[in-house]
């Protein structure tokens, strides 16, 4: 209940000219009220206005469950909160509250306000004039609380609408963000792949200037077959798996070429083959070499 009465607007009210300096302030903790009272303040700003006194019944629903209904003659209308309190004056000092802040125009529910009751014999006494203005006074105000309730449902919906759509734009950065960075990973991945196959080609041309002068023998390298072997030996890889393909090569007049396709299991990559070879053997070293330039165990030569 203290959540409700602090809702009830003490900036409200102080726009409104009720005394709110520090002597006069309403002030609501747990069970206690601080400051000036809330009829004090009604009755105060009902006797400035000329008006008649506000009128209090309260109601015990048992438990200690206080209503107040707070009537508002000059107006014609009663102004009951819509929750409960645990003591009679209580109650009264709630239903003055709301009062108060009806009438300088601050928030109140349309539920807690109607008009005031008549006593049967007084409409007997009016005239037909009189109970028709009477009548078309309270369809009015029944009018204006349905109005009221519909504005305020139009707001809430807005702001939901406002707040879905918010989420759904963040919801939407999200998955273009994850988006890039995917886009990303494959790029880099196609980068790596172009710079294997430019290594591999320049190994190639020499592993012919080797072929030439002696083939690999004439290197003080070791064999790239054996070092990529013993490198899965270390690393407890499974062994690579080399595909040698024969083909004919018309550039070479016609003369067999072979070419060596290396894939390495426990990486799951694309395999990496060899430019065509005059010999087995230097397309499988070429293949071999790839993968050591890829893994970062040799580099390429100028």
């Amino acid at each position: 209940m203290a959540d409700v009465l602090q809702s009830a607007s003490a900036a409200d009210v102080q726009s409104q000219s009720i005394p709110q300096d520090e002597d006069t302030a309403m002030k609501y903790v747990p069970s206690t009220w601080q400051g000036k009272l809330p009829i004090q303040h009604l009755q105060e700003w009902c006797e400035e206005q000329q008006v008649d006194q506000a009128i209090y019944l309260p109601k015990c629903y048992g438990d200690g469950a206080y209503v107040c209904t707070c009537q508002l003659p000059h107006q014609n209308i009663q102004i009951t909160p819509d929750w409960n309190s645990p003591t009679p004056e209580e109650a009264e000092q709630n239903a003055a509250l709301l009062a108060a802040v009806y009438l300088v125009g601050g928030p109140v529910a349309p539920i807690c306000i109607s008009s005031i009751p008549l006593p049967s014999a007084s409409i007997d006494d009016m005239s037909p004039e009189e109970a028709i203005e009477w009548a078309l006074g309270e369809t009015q105000l029944q009018i204006d609380a349905l109005n009221e309730q519909k504005a305020q449902d139009e707001r809430d919906f807005w702001e939901k609408k406002r707040k879905v759509e918010h989420d759904l734009q963040e919801l939407t950065e999200k998955q273009d963000a994850l988006r890039n960075k995917t886009d990303g990973a494959e790029d880099h991945l196609e980068k790596m792949k172009s710079e294997a196959k430019r290594k591999l080609a320049a190994q190639a041309v020499e592993l012919q200037k080797k072929q030439r002068v002696g083939g690999l023998e004439t290197s003080s390298e070791k064999n790239p077959v054996q070092e990529l072997k013993e490198f899965c030996d270390k690393k407890k890889w499974p062994q690579p798996e080399y595909e040698t393909i024969p083909l004919q090569n018309p550039s070479h007049g016609g003369a067999k070429m072979f070419v060596c396709k290396v894939r390495m299991t426990r990486l799951a990559s694309d395999p990496l083959q060899s430019d065509p070879q005059p010999t087995n053997k230097l397309a499988k070293a070429s293949a071999a070499i790839a993968w050591l330039h890829y893994l970062g165990l040799r580099k390429a030569q100028a």
